[in-house]
């Protein structure tokens, strides 16, 4: 299975990344030939020389895709036994040791 996340999870640091780039490769010109109107602008900035913008709509836009990214790994990490194997399974065995060390840590501060 291919998507947003591999099948050992990683794929955070692509929706992280979502609404940069979109500030860098999105123009106001193109913003507001798809809204029909000018873009909400929040904070505007320069990265080597090129002028970009961080609007309202580029928030929510990459909100929704990474919102729909990691429904798409809940399912797939539900249904795929060896997304399964390979992350959920390795990562439950280590937060049952963490959560035990910090048993033991606590039993020991009383």
């Amino acid at each position: 299975m291919t998507g947003a996340a591999g099948p050992c999870g990683h794929g955070g640091h692509r929706r992280v990344l979502s609404w940069p780039f979109g500030a860098l490769a999105i123009g106001p010109r193109i913003i507001e030939s798809w809204l029909g109107v000018p873009a909400s602008s929040l904070v505007g900035f320069e990265v080597f020389g090129v002028k970009a913008r961080v609007t309202a709509e580029l928030l929510r836009v990459a909100g929704s895709v990474a919102a729909l990214s990691g429904l798409y790994f809940s399912v797939a990490l539900m249904t795929n036994s060896v997304y399964r194997e390979e992350f959920l399974d390795e990562l439950t065995e280590e937060l049952r040791v963490v959560f035990a060390d910090r048993a033991r840590y606590l039993a020991l501060r009383r």
